[in-house]
């Protein structure tokens, strides 16, 4: 039994222990709730810089402090989300002029060939040439002009300047082709102008020529809402509701479009847009024939030409690859009923000049041949409807191909359409009579024993003339009419146009030689005879080269400078 003193001391150290475990207790407590308010206070103090620097800046502290970085999570209490950036290279390859891309939110492209990609993780754009060399890259988070949040679509006008969806900031931003700040509008809301997320943006025709309307999907409001390209509200339609097939009509329900090929019943005639102002214009082609210059007016409906701007979206990519791919719907284009009225005021003012020329039908074909010829060609545009070509006063070589067609067909002739595979290139051949036969001429034949010149639409050039570039290729020879459609007028005029081709690359060859031997002999009057006989024949041969709209002047030339007959 332990006595009453050693009881005691017992107690009091069993009461000892017990303070300073209470003590102890009391202690820790103190350290975490202090710990607890370090961590506060440090998270203010981070939240006050970020409000001061902006998240962007914060970012592109952190980039400079790593080599590389993946998935930097960015807490935006304004918005009350996480963003997250996942750059998978460092800062050097992100600004060099290879493209590098973290997730691609829409891409556009504008008439001078450059592509335009909206780099949604990065949150900027990029502008890339054909080659894939970034041009110009500008953007980066943030809500102040030029900075984005959450790209959804991307656009530009022919003007050249760049319309962007910043989806996140419920705004259209508008930038010139170098990323330069212009304009926005928009903010969040349901009225005119005001967006609750944006899903895609466009450009389509406004009602003037020339004018563009911006088409923005305002996704949460459920409707498409239009501006002017300066942000000004113009109209807005749409509502909720739900897909209902049999409500399609029918004329889409035709619509087929498998693997690319486009078949003739998907194509969709012109419809002319109503309130065309001014509702007609004229457009004057200055062109060189004979020895006179003829300025041809021809009058241009904008309602059509509107319309037909419009359906160039539904146009397949005609003139490239296989023809199976095109041909049929371009051949239901053709013979749209509309293009009846471009086609006529085009023939009234060129039968105008053959009545007042008094041209036989020799002249007249080398008139809309030249006509077709001399309007500016304009390599790799899109395709052009023949008022568009009228209108625009320019088009490619498939556009070329199709007016020309156009025009000899409904003179009656036999014509067929010439396609060369490896090149893109279209031209035309017109029928001529077997009986005669040719040793310079372009020719093609097909299975029906039907032979054609060949005539390059392009550019001025003599009817049976074909391009180096063009030799050795295998054209496809396309008949765009039956045979009930078609005329059967021939090209009655061989011998007289071989006559003229062949002594072309008769000189030519000539030229060559002369040049040769003035090179060789050292004989003073030998050099002057060759010299002599170079610039007789090089003056016949540049007057044909230079004049394929005057083929009866170089007929002419060549009979009276007797340059054929010419000893050497």
């Amino acid at each position: 039994m332990p006595t009453e003193r050693e009881q005691c001391a017992s107690e009091d150290s069993l009461s000892y222990k017990y303070t300073i475990l209470c003590y102890m207790k009391n202690n820790i407590s103190h350290q975490i709730y202090f710990f607890i308010l370090c961590l506060v206070a440090f998270a203010l103090v981070l939240f006050s810089v970020s409000l001061f620097l902006g998240p962007e800046t914060y970012i592109n502290q952190r980039v400079q402090n790593h080599d590389q970085i993946s998935n930097i999570s960015v807490l935006d209490l304004n918005n009350s989300f996480t963003q997250t950036k996942d750059i998978e290279k460092n800062l050097a390859s992100i600004t060099s002029t290879k493209p590098v891309f973290n997730q691609i939110g829409a891409i556009t492209g504008d008439l001078t060939h450059y592509i335009y990609i909206a780099d949604t993780g990065n949150q900027c754009i990029q502008k890339i040439n054909s080659q894939g060399v970034v041009n110009a890259r500008w953007g980066g988070f943030g809500f102040e002009p030029g900075k984005f949040n959450d790209i959804r679509g991307i656009t530009t006008d022919h003007l050249g300047y760049v319309y962007v969806a910043d989806s996140g900031n419920n705004r259209i931003q508008k930038f010139d082709s170098s990323g330069r700040f212009v304009s926005l509008w928009g903010e969040y809301g349901s009225g005119p102008g005001k967006f609750i997320g944006i899903s895609a943006i466009g450009i389509g025709l406004g009602n003037e020529a020339g004018e563009e309307y911006v088409y923005v999907a305002d996704t949460g409001n459920k409707k498409v809402q239009i501006f002017d390209t300066s942000g000004a509200y113009i109209n807005s339609w749409g509502e909720y509701g739900t897909f209902n097939p049999d409500m399609i009509p029918e004329s889409l329900d035709r619509l087929q479009i498998i693997t690319g090929i486009q078949y003739p019943e998907s194509y969709i005639p012109i419809s002319p847009i109503p309130g065309a102002d001014p509702a007609e214009v004229d457009r004057n082609f200055k062109i060189s024939f004979k020895k006179s210059e003829f300025t041809i007016t021809i009058p241009v409906n904008r309602s059509i030409y509107l319309g037909a701007k419009q359906n160039v979206a539904y146009l397949p990519d005609i003139g490239t690859g296989s023809p199976e791919y095109w041909i049929d719907f371009y051949i239901s284009l053709y013979k749209d009923p509309i293009n009846n009225i471009t086609f006529d005021a085009i023939l009234k003012a060129l039968r105008d000049i053959r009545d007042m020329q008094a041209l036989n039908d020799r002249e007249y074909i080398e008139l809309l041949v030249t006509f077709v010829q001399q309007i500016p060609f304009k390599e790799g545009e899109d395709t052009r409807y023949p008022i568009e070509v009228i209108h625009d006063k320019k088009g490619n070589s498939a556009d070329k191909a199709l007016l020309l067609l156009g025009l000899l067909e409904r003179e009656g002739y036999l014509t067929t359409y010439i396609y060369f595979p490896s090149t893109g290139f279209c031209g035309i051949g017109i029928g001529k009579d077997p009986i005669h036969s040719s040793s310079s001429l372009a020719e093609f034949s097909t299975k029906d024993r039907n032979t054609y010149i060949f005539i390059n639409p392009n550019e001025p050039t003599l009817i049976g003339l074909l391009d180096k570039d063009l030799l050795g290729d295998d054209p496809f020879l396309i008949k765009f009419s039956n045979t009930t459609e078609q005329g059967n007028k021939l090209y009655d005029h061989v011998n007289f146009l071989d006559h003229v081709v062949g002594t072309y690359f008769l000189l030519d060859k000539r030229l060559q030689y002369f040049e040769n031997q003035y090179k060789t002999v050292t004989n003073t009057k030998e050099k002057k005879l060759w010299e002599e006989k170079y610039e007789k024949t090089y003056e016949v041969f540049t007057f044909i080269k230079d004049h394929p709209y005057d083929i009866g002047g170089s007929y002419t030339r060549i009979k009276n400078s007797k340059v054929r007959e010419m000893e050497f």
